[in-house]
């Protein structure tokens, strides 16, 4: 693996849309072992050439994306493993945290904030678009009726001492959101709307769409997705579901300055149609 002039690369617009892209869709764990999922081998194909330029084929296995569930079609997508070699380097040189994505709440890495502090406005708002495009076509969407585009991210939210022995009383194998109390959930719902429950990353997404883009956009807590045991880590997860929303007032902008990937037809076909 190719990582001479390390600041340079991870500083090209290539490496923003591949980092996009993995947050969005990939998986990372402690041993470097890493890939990358989605339903579009298009978009896979994509961060693989953009890792890829910066950094050697040898970081990429030479075997075409696999079926992730060959024998279920409602979870239909391909994945693509890359070397631990890479993972490591995202690991220990980017910054990236491996394991569970929902309970790792990871902000962005370090460099990318140093950066924008640091000065080069210019060459970081270019970066941070392509950041951004891939962030959107790998968990965005777009809601024609309500105009909006958004992207969507789940996370376990931290609950209240109360709620924590409530929970264990209540709790059993296999049983679904809707199976537990009303009263219950509107409080896990009322947890989940707490600003130290929100997902970093999306809150420092709206500061930089805001203060760096002009672009109006909002951090929203959408609801509870699951409740279950984690049987590795020996505790009960409750899941909430959070949008980054570009509202109406930024819409037209978020289309002229930011937008989706080039190849995400559908989601460009239905941002137009609001513009």
């Amino acid at each position: 693996m190719n990582i001479d002039n390390f600041d340079k690369k991870i500083k090209d617009i290539k490496f923003a849309r591949f980092l996009g892209g993995f947050v969005s869709e990939g998986n990372l764990v402690e041993t470097g072992c890493m890939k990358i999922t989605n339903a579009n081998l298009e978009f896979i194909d994509h961060l693989v050439n953009c890792a890829t330029n910066l950094f050697g084929n040898t970081i990429v296995t030479s075997k075409r994306p696999t079926l992730e569930h060959p024998n279920d079609e409602s979870k239909f997508a391909y994945h693509k493993y890359f070397s631990a070699v890479f993972g490591k380097f995202l690991i220990n040189a980017v910054g990236i945290k491996p394991g569970k994505r929902i309970l790792n709440d990871d902000p962005l890495p370090k460099f990318i904030l140093n950066w924008r502090c640091g000065g080069d406005f210019e060459t970081f708002r270019e970066w941070m678009k392509n950041y951004l495009q891939a962030r959107f076509s790998g968990d965005g969407w777009v809601h024609l009726e309500k105009r909006w585009a958004g992207i969507t991210k789940a996370k376990a939210i931290t609950l209240n001492p109360i709620l924590k022995n409530e929970l264990l009383h209540l709790y059993s194998k296999g049983k679904k959101v809707k199976d537990y109390p009303k009263d219950f959930i509107k409080k896990l719902k009322q947890e989940a709307r707490k600003e130290i429950n929100f997902p970093k990353e999306l809150v420092q997404l709206k500061d930089i769409l805001n203060k760096d883009f002009d672009i109006t956009s909002t951090v929203k807590s959408v609801g509870i997705r699951t409740i279950y045991f984690d049987k590795k880590r020996k505790f009960i997860i409750v899941s909430g579901v959070y949008h980054l929303l570009i509202t109406r007032q930024g819409i037209e902008k978020f289309e002229r300055e930011i937008n989706f990937l080039d190849f995400d037809a559908r989601n460009k076909e239905r941002l137009n149609s609001i513009v």
